[in-house]
């Protein structure tokens, strides 16, 4: 007996895309592993910054949460939240080594920001395959690598508030509960759930575990990273501007709890000396003046910084204008904000949009899944304007390899990298280092713990200043490492960013060049 013939294989549009959009889906994976491979190895990305988070870490990891601002041990001062470095130090408590353990939480930050993100497109029913889109593109722009490799708390902030939205969305998009019980509509969240009757309300506890979760990955986005509280604040205003008034109470009621509990224990378990950090550091020295600045810029520094942002920002802009009629919802709320947070940040000093405009990127793929979900007849438009982007990202993460010379960087950063560490580890005294992660690296706490929070806290507190000028005139460190040449260009670095001018004056004073290792340059006494 014969076997049936089998159908002829028909080449339709929609085969034909998704075949397409797989390809370019592996190959924008395939370019985002490459590109994260010499970042990884290299260690190019690695920078003061991340110095901070393994100072602070490393201090914890010690038994020292947030250093004083002056001590025998040495300067404090940031305005970095604990969360992210408390997982760092946790890792360093058990043995993993500092870099690794770094970047170890940052990549697994990403992947919390992954998860967050489909999170809360599947809340939105975004199909599966968009979703798989959107979310190879939430991290498959460079600055997102950057950002990874550079060890940086947004990506951890940003996943842990999706997550806290992804969760309150359902009640946001319910039908309004009425007064009568029997007349109570049941909203999606609630479906297979029966109500149950306490003290003549109604109690679902679908909607309650919902609340409590929300609020609890909200709290957490906040003490990563403070700005993250805007995300709060959206999921308040969705519930309110969707008529649940007594959710929208109770979500900001929690979240408002779960401040005061994380401030409490902060300020306890610092003595006190986070707050006084935080109000030290606060806004990095800028004023309301360049916050309004930031905000005008707003339109077209992202253009500056990086044209797939601006692209992807702008398509969410273009669909956010389309579909006016859905500006009382969730993501429509969450663009208007996270637009208004993004500036604000901007407008303090020290703040770059590489890390920062990741928010707004995400934030924008939210966007345009969401009109997806809500327009399927503009789902292949859509859906090609994404995969479009995807090889532009591909393309970008693979040209930036040569770029910035990472196949290089790979072989020879590593060594020079080893044998400052062992520089800091043989010196005798203390090492004032503008990168707090080589102190760290060599087993030992970083003197100065940021160099740019030492600028800002010098302007207020004269002492400070004064004390360091005084143990650089008595040439009281080995050492000198820093990473600009301060006679050069990195005279305006110096004025404006990192110790201030002050302290480098008196650096140039007692102490000499002597070489430069992995990129940093080696001043010793004269």
């Amino acid at each position: 007996m014969t076997p049936p013939a089998r159908p002829p294989l028909v080449v339709t549009p929609q085969r034909l895309g998704t075949a397409v959009g797989a390809a370019v889906a592996v190959a924008s994976v395939g370019a985002l592993l490459l590109h994260a491979w010499y970042a990884l190895v290299s260690g190019w990305y690695v920078d003061f910054v991340a110095g901070v988070w393994l100072g602070l870490a490393r201090d914890l990891a010690d038994g020292v949460f947030y250093r004083a601002l002056a001590s025998d041990a040495g300067f404090g001062g940031t305005r970095y939240f604990p969360l992210f470095f408390s997982l760092i130090a946790a890792l360093l408590r058990v043995g993993v080594p500092a870099l690794w353990a770094a970047v170890g939480v940052s990549v697994a930050s990403a992947f919390v920001l992954v998860a967050g993100l489909a999170w809360l497109l599947a809340e939105m029913t975004v199909p599966r395959r968009t979703i798989v889109v959107l979310a190879i593109l939430a991290i498959a722009p460079y600055f997102v690598l950057q950002a990874i490799f550079s060890v940086r708390c947004d990506l951890l902030a940003l996943g842990l508030a999706l997550c806290g939205l992804a969760a309150a969305y359902p009640l946001t998009v319910a039908a309004r509960p009425s007064r009568s019980v029997a007349a109570q509509e049941v909203g999606p969240a609630d479906v297979g759930r029966p109500p149950v009757r306490a003290g003549g309300r109604v109690f679902r506890p679908a909607a309650a575990i919902r609340l409590v979760l929300s609020a609890l990955f909200l709290t957490l986005a906040f003490a990563t990273k403070m700005t993250a509280i805007y995300a709060a604040g959206v999921a308040v205003l969705a519930l309110l501007l969707a008529g649940h008034r007594m959710r929208a109470v109770s979500l900001a009621l929690l979240v408002a709890a779960g401040v005061v509990i994380f401030a409490g224990v902060v300020q306890w378990a610092s003595a006190g000396r986070a707050f006084e950090s935080w109000r030290a550091c606060a806004l990095g020295g800028g004023t309301l003046g360049d916050v309004l600045r930031a905000a005008i810029s707003l339109g077209y520094r992202p253009v500056a910084g990086s044209r797939l942002l601006s692209a992807v920002f702008l398509l969410a802009g273009l669909a956010w204008l389309i579909d006016l009629r859905a500006w009382k919802g969730l993501p429509s709320i969450l663009l208007v904000a996270c637009t208004g947070a993004t500036a604000v940040i901007l407008g303090s000093p020290g703040t770059v949009l590489f890390n920062q405009g990741i928010d707004l990127h995400v934030v924008s793929l939210v966007v345009l899944g969401a009109w997806v979900g809500r327009h399927r007849v503009f789902r292949f438009m859509v859906s090609a304007a994404l995969v479009a982007l995807l090889v532009v990202a591909a393309f970008q993460d693979v040209r930036r390899i040569d770029a910035l010379g990472l196949r290089d960087a790979a072989r020879t950063l590593p060594a020079e990298r080893a044998e400052l560490t062992a520089l800091v580890l043989a010196s005798p005294g203390r090492v004032l280092s503008e990168n707090p992660e080589f102190p760290v690296f060599a087993g030992r706490r970083p003197y100065l713990l940021d160099p740019f929070a030492f600028r800002v806290v010098a302007r207020s507190r004269p002492d400070v200043l004064d004390d360091l000028r005084r143990q650089l005139d008595a040439r009281r460190f080995s050492c000198v490492l820093l990473f600009q040449d301060p006679e050069a260009r990195g005279r305006g670095w110096y004025q404006h960013v990192d110790f201030g001018w002050p302290v480098i004056d008196r650096v140039l004073a007692n102490y000499r060049y002597a070489r430069t290792l992995a990129r940093i340059r080696i001043y010793v006494p004269r």
